[in-house]
């Protein structure tokens, strides 16, 4: 089968793989959504989402740029990532970025922002999160952006490469690491007082804890914790009105 494939996607996790958080803590496919799908390192298709409205389980259609049939998929299987850009495949890893400079959105995250992984041996695709994070408000106006980092300079984002392990579940490791992640207000202006926001991080313990710095235009307001913090993938631990 050397034309357009089909591939259905669903969602393992509850706090799944999607690209817009739902109220009740799911999240769904955006529209338009695109993923990337690896048969090997050279073989390789970049894939789009037929939905016309915001859903939990989608099709994907496309072509890989070199034709592969499905005995091919069925005896050697294929990975496929979210969000599509700067990937890579080799050896059973995917190769990607999470960006440590994030762009906030009221009550989500930014479209392609909480990156999710399949393995599969036929055209059905069901995604595991590979990240967690944040989920945080502020109680003063004027805001503009907020950096996170572990107290003991833990990489929270960079360049890592993603397997499975032998249970299905993916883990990573660090190519290119980055121990802050900044996350600026929507649209260049400020966080709104009594609104959620997301930061997506790298799953692992902060052995000492982390520190969350609010910059305004005129002033700078920290909050430290001295704990030691684990980031579940596909969790978001509260860190609410910390900004006092």
């Amino acid at each position: 089968a050397d034309g357009n494939y089909i591939f259905d996607a669903t969602l393992n996790d509850f706090m799944s793989t999607r690209t817009i958080r739902q109220d009740d803590g799911s999240v769904r496919w955006d529209k338009n959504e695109s993923i990337k799908i690896f048969y090997n390192s050279q073989t390789y298709g970049v894939f789009t989402s037929k939905n016309q409205a915001v859903s939990s389980s989608v099709s994907f259609g496309g072509k890989f740029n070199y034709p592969i049939s499905d005995s091919d998929i069925s005896s050697n299987g294929i990975i496929a990532l979210y969000p599509s850009q700067d990937a890579e495949y080799n050896e059973g890893k995917v190769t990607f970025t999470l960006p440590s400079e994030q762009e906030a959105e009221v009550g989500t995250f930014k479209k392609g922002m909480f990156p999710s992984i399949a393995q599969s041996k036929s055209s059905a695709l069901s995604f595991y999160n590979i990240c967690g994070g944040i989920k945080l408000s502020v109680s003063n106006e004027g805001i503009k952006y907020i950096t996170l980092r572990g107290n003991n300079s833990e990489y929270l984002a960079g360049r890592i490469s993603v397997s499975f392990t032998q249970s299905g579940i993916p883990d990573y490791s660090i190519v290119d690491g980055v121990t802050e992640i900044t996350l600026t207000a929507p649209q260049g202006g400020y966080f709104e007082v009594g609104k959620v926001y997301y930061i997506v991080a790298l799953p692992g313990t902060l052995l000492n804890g982390f520190t969350m710095v609010y910059h305004t235009d005129n002033e700078v307001l920290t909050s430290r914790i001295n704990n030691t913090i684990t980031i579940h993938r596909s969790k978001f631990g509260l860190v609410l009105n910390k900004d006092v």
